[in-house]
């Protein structure tokens, strides 16, 4: 054997023995429950031919809760399982936009709850109950009746000032639990214990907690509605976006839905400006599991405090 065949020989030898090493010192059983775990999460797609005849049957695009403007119906749907982040410059009428929209859920059966940390229970339902019955001064005899209406449909989690992201985390949980509570709402992430954008224009702790909120949706079927800021902008007529929101620019990654909020200042403060003229935006420009991205035009109802599809849409009770 030649002095080039020997080294071959002993090079395969080493490897042999190296192999031999590495094989001795493999944990067996926990690879192979892993290869057992990975096997059962591939599957074949006749797996999934009732779902998929499902989703073609009902639409499921179409699936979940309603908007309270019937234009909205066949483009935005809240489904189970999912978070929507509501944003906006400071001012522009997230909470109030929402809370409309928390009403138009509740009518639709749906059991809610909002924790705002930024206004008082109070103040929240006076609003609520104002947008539902259409005007600025009900009878003690109307709020008696919202109020017998409103119960085992909507619930308050009575905290202001900033809270723990984790306190949020384990209030979802409870009245998931024990109220049967389908759609959450937590107004805002500013309040959430979690410090605001870092000097790279990223966020590990918000980003953490939206993750985490996902992985809650999903556990308990609850719809969750985080509200969020946007970042100031020089000029306020620009429309948001969802690459605007404070903070983590993980947040609109992370999140099934994004819905703008933008209100029309300009025309506000115009004396001659067009009545035809929307007074509100809702900017939807991400869903998810739905087909539609678009804006939502509103109008503003001073007296009741509620949006309409519509430049002088009537309004009225609701109950």
């Amino acid at each position: 054997m030649s002095s080039y065949d020997k080294a071959v020989a002993q090079l395969d030898e080493m490897r042999e023995q190296r192999k031999n090493m590495r094989v001795a010192n493999i944990d067996f059983e926990q690879y192979m429950q892993a290869r057992e775990a990975d096997r059962a999460s591939v599957k074949s797609p006749m797996d999934y031919q009732d779902d998929v005849t499902e989703f073609f049957s009902s639409g499921a695009s179409l699936s979940g809760r309603t908007m309270p403007w019937d234009k909205t119906h066949s483009t935005v749907r809240f489904r189970p399982a999912e978070v929507s982040c509501w944003h906006g410059y400071n001012g522009h009428g997230k909470s109030q936009v929402l809370g409309q929209v928390i009403g138009g859920l509740m009518q639709q059966g749906e059991k809610c709850c909002i924790a705002s940390f930024e206004m008082h229970p109070y103040r929240t339902l006076a609003r609520m109950l104002r947008q539902t019955v259409g005007n600025s001064a009900p009878s003690e005899q109307i709020i008696s009746k919202y109020f017998s209406w409103a119960n085992n449909k909507l619930w308050l989690y009575d905290q202001q000032g900033t809270v723990s992201g984790e306190r949020v985390i384990a209030v979802i949980y409870y009245v998931c639990e024990t109220y049967g509570v389908t759609q959450f709402v937590i107004d805002s992430l500013m309040k959430c214990g979690i410090d605001g954008e870092s000097s790279h224009g990223t966020n590990t702790a918000q980003k953490r907690f939206v993750d985490k909120l996902c992985a809650v949706a999903k556990e308990t079927n609850c719809h969750i509605h985080l509200v969020a800021h946007d970042k100031k902008p020089d000029d306020e007529s620009t429309k948001p976006h969802k690459y605007m929101i404070s903070g983590s620019s993980d947040i609109s990654n992370q999140v099934d839905n994004c819905f703008g909020i933008w209100r029309n200042k300009r025309k506000e403060h115009d004396t001659d400006a067009n009545e035809s003229e929307e007074d509100c935006l809702i900017i939807c420009d991400k869903q998810r599991n739905g087909e539609w991205e678009g804006h939502i035009k509103l109008w503003f109802d001073n007296d009741s405090q509620r949006y309409t599809a519509a430049a002088r849409e009537k309004v009225w009770s609701l109950l």
